[in-house]
């Protein structure tokens, strides 16, 4: 690949991550979410418990990204925290009952999102 064709491929690239952004931060919005929390709270979901390092490592997030993300969740009410009962360095996050009631709803959106490729 020249670098005109990397060039380009790199411009479409970053075209389609901040259209993805926009329509995500649009899809979240009314759920009073931003877009990546909803990553965040979809693995809770599918996963159960998980440490903060293990949610980085799902979400592809660098720790301290994550740590913020998990303090605006839980001062929403829709994720606790609470430490490790085997490592006191490690913080375990779960759903909070807020948290489970707004599963269906980001379900919904982010599945009736018009942009949304089905897998069907």
């Amino acid at each position: 690949m020249d670098f005109e064709q990397a060039n380009t491929l790199n411009a479409a690239i970053r075209a389609v991550g901040i259209r993805h952004r926009a329509l995500a931060g649009a899809l979240l919005a009314p759920l009073g979410l931003h877009p990546g929390q909803e990553v965040l709270l979809l693995e809770l979901d599918a996963e159960g418990p998980r440490t903060q390092g293990q949610l980085a490592t799902a979400s592809g997030c660098e720790p301290p990204t994550i740590t913020n993300s998990v303090r605006k969740l839980e001062a929403a009410g829709l994720v606790v925290r609470r430490p490790s009962p085997t490592d006191g360095r490690v913080t375990i996050v779960e759903l909070s009952d807020g948290g489970r009631a707004v599963l269906p709803r980001l379900k919904t959106a982010w599945g009736n999102s018009p942009s949304t490729p089905s897998l069907d």
